[in-house]
């Protein structure tokens, strides 16, 4: 109610933006939702983006990839596409089936030269997440098993353990630093 009260339009969709993004943060779907959607005009800036990020985000979150995939593919083909619109497309797209322009584009992301500790995270995600694919991300042969890799003997109890479970070592990806 106090949304609505006397505030001047773009600041009421600015409002209703950053409560979506709350409630996205807290697992409330519907209500994110459902603030997204009483946002009326384009955001300023970056905040646009963003806005369209989160539309993503929570229609990947209730499973909805195909509808996901559709917002993104609107803004990845946009000029200035920004690599967050790319892995998450990439994601949506391997969620959504559709494994081989999901794989190109998250394979894209993945070799993206890091030139921050942001880029470098997003960067080790698009791989972490190619390797998922990869596997079908259905409970296969694979496993994630944290490691402090400063440590040897930590290191050698984890792939001892991998290789009695499953009798070999395919392929081992690390997301250390």
């Amino acid at each position: 109610r106090l949304i609505e009260r006397g505030a001047a339009p773009s600041v009421r969709d600015r409002a209703w933006f950053y409560l979506a993004k709350i409630r996205y943060q807290r697992g409330l779907l519907a209500e994110a939702e459902a603030a997204l959607a009483r946002i009326e005009k384009p955001l300023p800036g970056e905040l646009q983006n963003d806005r369209i990020l989160l539309q993503a985000n929570v229609l990947m979150a209730r499973g909805q990839y195909v509808d996901a995939i559709k917002v993104l593919d609107a803004v990845a083909k946009g000029p200035g596409s920004s690599t967050y619109v790319r892995y998450n497309l990439g994601v949506a797209l391997v969620r959504g089936g559709d494994m081989a322009r999901g794989t190109a584009l998250l394979d894209e992301v993945g070799k993206l030269p890091a030139t921050s500790e942001e880029f470098r995270s997003l960067r080790d995600k698009a791989n972490v997440a190619l390797g998922f694919a990869a596997h079908g991300d259905g409970g296969g042969n694979h496993d994630a098993t944290p490691i402090n890799v400063a440590d040897e003997s930590s290191v050698k109890a984890a792939f001892d353990l991998v290789v009695k479970k499953y009798g070999k070592i395919d392929a081992v990806i690390h997301a250390a630093g």
